[in-house]
């Protein structure tokens, strides 16, 4: 009688357990770790990353190759700079290879796809490297050729016993088609492919802009982090609006009986800094960049980012708050959740390779700091 009793509330304890942990979203990031802080220059302490990217990717470590340490700066300027959140509840962790691998194997995941234009191209370098793949000679991260309906991975953590794999895909507006031989030709709404307002097309006849890249993520059922972002090349915003609308329902019922350990992460899309090659150091506030904001914001759009942001984070709140109503678990109804890095980036007007992009090693990996804190222990 006894044993019974125990073994019913031993699986009276695991059935709650389980319920408990099925409530537990797979990302979770503090939203005092996305609020405004400061960049910390500290040269007592190594910089957070330094890495070298091989020669062959996209020549976005040339900053870091061509450094020529002396005692005085052993590192590059850009790279002695911390970022502080502005609310010590937020700690952020700093990352090599083996603790970056064990949070990917301890949440679960065993696939990684970055998705957008060519910052995510950046990002997704930057998370390579942090994972331990700065010495390898394989070629580039893959994009998927639109003749292929495959393409090779790069693979991540394999010298932690941990082969995940780590895909790129180009799609700078997210559509949403699904033939894998082509390249992308939905568009938002009425707005024709190649207008001004969108351009997925082809780029001067060499390179698709936008590869199907939802088959790739479907079709699989590994345990996903998908991180996906578009913004820098809508010229309005009744465009992205509408592209945005159209990505949040897709993955609502598109996901349906995908893994529940996904994580889909959307980043926000942070403006250039104009003049950017006069800055050296990070500034101590955007009132300090309010100078040189002008025609050049207005030429690339750059202007539209933050209302884009803002509708983003607002139109996931709403879609997370309906799903609620409707299924009853807030940690699973989330379609996808925001990375916000806007607060950590439009400080830092120096370490550009161009004024939108950076160089690597650099401001793009404390991005991923972000990507990594979010991250939860695996959901069974």
């Amino acid at each position: 009688m006894l044993t019974s009793s125990f073994h019913t509330k031993y699986a009276t304890a695991n059935d709650r357990n389980a319920a408990q942990r099925s409530q537990t979203p797979a990302f979770v990031l503090p939203r005092e770790c996305m609020q405004p802080g400061r960049w910390v220059r500290n040269i007592s302490r190594n910089p957070a990353y330094v890495y070298y990217p091989n020669r062959h990717f996209d020549h976005t470590g040339d900053a870091q190759h061509l450094f020529r340490p002396s005692e005085g700066q052993p590192y590059r300027e850009s790279l002695l700079w911390w970022w502080e959140p502005r609310y010590g509840s937020c700690i952020l962790p700093t990352l090599d290879s083996f603790h970056a691998c064990k949070r990917l194997r301890l949440s679960g995941i065993e696939r990684v796809m970055f998705v957008g234009d060519s910052v995510s191209f950046m990002q997704a370098g930057s998370f390579h490297f942090i994972t331990g793949g700065a010495n390898t000679s394989a070629p580039r991260i893959s994009v998927a050729a639109p003749t292929k309906a495959k393409f090779k991975p790069r693979l991540l953590c394999n010298r932690h016993r941990l082969n995940l794999e780590l895909y790129y895909i180009r799609n700078d507006y997210l559509t949403l088609h699904r033939e894998l031989d082509r390249c992308g030709s939905e568009a938002p709404g009425n707005i024709a492919v190649g207008s001004p307002q969108l351009g997925c097309s082809w780029d001067h006849g060499v390179k698709c802009r936008c590869h199907a890249w939802l088959p790739h993520y479907l079709n699989d059922s590994r345990r996903t982090l998908l991180v996906l972002n578009m913004g820098a090349h809508f010229h309005g915003f009744e465009p992205y609006r509408q592209a945005f609308e159209a990505l949040v329902v897709a993955l609502q019922t598109e996901r349906i009986g995908r893994s529940r350990g996904d994580v889909v992460v959307f980043r926000t899309t942070p403006a250039g800094h104009a003049e950017c090659d006069h800055f050296t150091k990070p500034v101590e506030s955007e009132f300090d960049l309010a100078p040189i904001i002008g025609s050049v914001y207005e030429n690339f759009g750059w202007q539209n980012f933050a209302l884009f942001n803002e509708y983003a984070k607002y139109a996931l709140a709403m879609a997370t708050k309906n799903s609620v109503k409707n299924r009853g678990n807030a940690a699973q109804s989330a379609p996808m959740h925001i990375l916000d890095v806007v607060p950590i980036t439009s400080l830092r007007p120096d370490g550009h390779r161009d004024c939108l992009h950076y160089w690597l090693p650099g401001v793009v990996d404390w991005w991923n700091v972000l990507l990594f804190k979010g991250l939860r222990h695996r959901i069974p």
